[in-house]
């Protein structure tokens, strides 16, 4: 059975709005099928698997082979919905930080995208009522808390609008600029 999963690519796997078998995973805020297909891709598909990494014998050869198998990841966990949301957009959304921090700093996923309405991970954590992303991309990453969507929008007028309770409070805390309209 081992060598059966040598023929399931699980990166190319998509379904009819673009989901990947990780953005679906992580959609539906499943922390365990999301680590299973990532293993999976390590292993079997991603830059040639375990056997590829094994024959890199050289510190050339290994070091080129890192840098592609982390732009191969790169490129998977980043592959955009219809919508273009991305898995880091799901995750945030639920709140699940683990997740996020495996997509952010293993595989190099792209905190700063919108989807087709204007919309970042910042958005989407208020939206959620997910003060640890708020905290995480603001504060570690530096992301800008006023940074408006298609609309005008800002995080702050997301979490007013969904009613965010925990949300609000931390954007409140982070100095938002009260003064922008949307």
């Amino acid at each position: 059975m081992e060598q059966e999963g040598e023929k399931i690519d699980v990166t190319q796997l998509k379904e009819s709005r673009m989901y990947t078998a990780l953005s679906f995973s992580a959609f539906k805020n499943h922390q365990q099928c999301f680590k299973i297909v990532l293993n999976h891709a390590r292993k079997y598909n991603i830059a040639g698997g375990e056997a590829a990494e094994k024959a890199a014998t050289t510190a050339v050869k290994q070091g080129e082979f890192t840098m592609r198998k982390r732009k191969d990841l790169s490129n998977w966990i980043n592959m955009p919905t219809d919508e273009r949301f991305s898995a880091l957009h799901f995750s945030t959304y639920h709140g699940n930080i683990e997740l996020i921090r495996i997509m952010v700093e293993e595989m190099g996923a792209d905190y700063t995208t919108k989807n087709v309405y204007g919309a970042n991970v910042l958005h989407v954590a208020a939206q959620g009522d997910q003060p640890c992303p708020l905290y995480y991309f603001v504060a570690l990453k530096d992301m800008d808390i006023n940074v408006a969507d298609n609309r005008g929008s800002t995080p702050l007028h997301w979490a007013c609008y969904s009613k965010a309770e925990f949300a609000l409070s931390y954007i409140l805390a982070m100095g938002p600029d009260l003064e922008i309209v949307d």
